[in-house]
């Protein structure tokens, strides 16, 4: 099913199961135990006082239309996925771990200021989004084979693969500006 918030919630625990999502559309969240095992649909602009334990094939989807919304680098994201506005740039607050996949379908993603890292677990796909790299550093840590790298044109600056195990084939062609450092796994 499909839930969305029409005020804000308080909460003692809450589960989003697997094929569900729950949408804040703009309102808090007030919780104590959140376990998301679906997807949970947010602006960036809602106070969510825990982080969701991201279970296996989870997304957390940020929707803001317009403005410079924050991403939660507090949080550990199993499938993150970017889909704002046009012109609305989604910032980063420190470094960021994706476990999964991250997805870039429209608004920017900004790592630009300060830089930090980003680890992807598994894929990096931008099906029309904008990425801002700064001097940040972006670090693929997957431990299997499978992966895709789809950069749509955007550049990285500093890029790790760190992966032990890890397999990576390019969609489309990527630019490094700075350094690329190949630890372990590889790059097709």
């Amino acid at each position: 099913g499909y839930w969305t918030l029409i005020d804000s919630m308080t909460v003692s625990t809450a589960t989003i199961r697997a094929g569900n999502t729950l949408d804040l559309a703009g309102f808090g969240l007030a919780i104590t135990s959140f376990t998301n095992a679906g997807m949970l649909r947010l602006q960036s602009l809602e106070r969510v006082t825990r982080a969701p334990l991201g279970i296996a094939g989870s997304t957390i989807t940020f929707t803001a239309s317009s403005g410079s919304p924050l991403i939660f680098s507090t949080w550990t994201y199993r499938n993150l996925e970017i889909n704002g506005g046009a012109s609305t740039v989604f910032t980063s607050t420190g470094p960021l771990t994706v476990n999964e996949t991250l997805t870039l379908n429209s608004g920017t993603l900004s790592m630009a200021l300060p830089a930090h890292t980003l680890s992807v677990g598994n894929n990096w796909i931008n099906n029309g989004g904008g990425f801002t790299t700064g001097t940040s550093t972006i670090s693929f840590t997957g431990t299997t084979t499978g992966f895709s790298i789809k950069s749509g044109g955007f550049p990285f600056f500093n890029l790790q693969m760190n992966g032990s195990g890890g397999y990576w084939t390019l969609v489309d062609s990527m630019t490094v500006t700075s350094t690329m450092t190949l630890t372990a796994g590889m790059l097709d």
